[in-house]
């Protein structure tokens, strides 16, 4: 008997079933993707009856699942629906549910995103959507400068949750400008960058 065939065979063999092992955990694999895509599907499907996902939407939901957890997703398709479907006497306009479908990506990314900057963001749409004019990265940067001076005063993540909610949401609101926006919170920046000099003082 040829020792060198034998070992060889041996070899074979177990890489064959290295193979067939390999195989099998990539189809198991593949079916829970599909019943997870096929649970989400449903998920919006239901929110939206009598319509259904085109297979472009399904398409676009295999695309979320490779990119995001599931919980995110779930999340995101939540808040596209509360902020963008609207009704009237027939159900749901037609006009919000194609907006809805829309923004489903993009309500997911920002869905796993820290809460500040997730409330930064929509300062952000405030602003872009009242203003003739909008400077998105000084913008970021005037926010994050905000953000930044709270936090160096020792504000924890709820205080200034709470600080953006109430005073520069509604101020964003109120402002009719770019300019006047931006003055008011640079302005409001030094007020809270001066706090630790003034308490070094007393």
């Amino acid at each position: 008997m040829d020792t060198n065939d034998a070992s060889e065979n041996d070899y074979d063999i177990d890489s064959i079933e290295q193979i067939e092992k390999q195989i099998k955990n990539r189809q198991k694999l593949s079916l829970l993707e599909s019943d997870i895509q096929e649970m989400i599907i449903k998920y919006i499907n239901d929110k939206i009856t009598p319509s259904a996902l085109t297979d472009f939407g399904r398409s676009e939901i295999k695309n979320l699942i490779n990119q995001f957890p599931v919980e995110q997703i779930l999340d995101g398709v939540d808040d596209a629906y509360k902020k963008n479907v609207k009704f009237d006497s027939n159900g749901v306009t037609k006009e919000s549910l194609c907006l809805f479908l829309e923004k489903i990506p993009s309500y997911v990314a920002v869905s796993g995103m820290p809460f500040i900057k997730q409330k930064i963001l929509y300062i952000k749409g405030i602003a872009r959507n009242r203003f003739n004019y909008w400077d998105n990265d000084k913008g970021t940067i005037i926010l994050e400068d905000y953000v930044n001076a709270l936090e160096k005063a020792n504000w924890i993540e709820d205080q200034i949750l709470n600080d953006l909610e109430n005073e520069v949401i509604p101020f964003t609101k109120r402002a009719k400008c770019w300019s006047e926006w931006r003055n008011q919170i640079e302005g409001w920046t030094e007020d809270i960058k001066g706090w630790g000099e003034t308490f070094d003082k007393i």
